[in-house]
């Protein structure tokens, strides 16, 4: 569904410089796999890694083509390319997980990698509950494009750690901060945790209005939270021995 331009001020800004946003994410996800990816795919171990790292670009691709088609006023191809979302929602929650089977597999269970775990599929879930938000208000142009922007989060722990591995400061400011195996990635969902807040406080400002935003910041915390708590619960053990030994 097209948005209405009578939208709030936040729909507004996403409407003006959403595909410019989106577009720089992209270019950042490259950036940031260009030496261990895009610039060796075809030295790559599995078909789990290209399964995995070519469903998560092209969901960035996504956001972009769909944000420039809004600007443009191109609806028709705002329909088709949302119309087909569920399906590569669908290939990036399975390449995700059979991407983190198959790394674990065979592996003794020990605490990190309970924590990576925990990171990871709290992670994926913050993705998956956004998106089904953002679907669920399709009907209501804020709201859907809010949640769709929103999807963007989860992707910083992918590409910000590998940023942040490039500065010894940043490495050194990230273990002292959170000082476990996944350091990176909960400091890499640090920039995404101050956008979320940011935009929550812009838009209680300009709409009055608790939503979206701080559903989103409340779900980036979860990541944190999750990843040093879960791994210290026998259930949790339980459960990811499960999944790794699973058909």
């Amino acid at each position: 569904m097209a948005p209405d331009l009578r939208c709030c001020e936040v729909t507004r800004l996403l409407h003006r410089q959403g595909a410019l946003v989106f577009g720089a994410v992209s270019l950042l996800v490259v950036w940031a796999f260009w030496s261990s990816y895009f610039s060796r795919p075809f030295d790559q171990p599995d078909i789990f890694v290209h399964a995995h790292a070519l469903s998560q670009t092209l969901w960035c691709l996504l956001l972009t083509l769909q944000a420039g088609a809004i600007r443009t006023r191109h609806t028709w191809i705002h329909e088709r390319v949302g119309a087909a979302s569920p399906v590569l929602v669908a290939v990036i929650l399975l390449t995700t997980l059979a991407l983190m089977r198959h790394r674990m597999e065979g592996l003794p269970i020990m605490d990190v990698h309970l924590k990576v775990m925990a990171f990871n599929l709290s992670t994926l879930i913050a993705f998956a509950l956004l998106y089904g938000l953002a679907m669920f208000h399709r009907r209501d142009a804020r709201l859907h494009a809010a949640y769709m922007a929103c999807t963007v989060f989860p992707f910083f722990t992918a590409f910000a750690p590998r940023l942040i591995q490039s500065s010894r400061p940043l490495m050194d400011v990230s273990m002292s901060l959170f000082g476990n195996f996944v350091a990176l990635g909960q400091a890499g969902l640090i920039p995404g945790d101050v956008i979320a807040f940011a935009m929550s406080v812009r838009d209680w400002r300009t709409n009055r209005r608790l939503s979206v935003f701080p559903v989103a910041l409340a779900l980036l915390l979860t990541i944190h939270v999750s990843t040093v708590t879960l791994y210290r619960l026998p259930a949790w053990r339980s459960t990811v021995e499960l999944f790794v030994s699973s058909l």
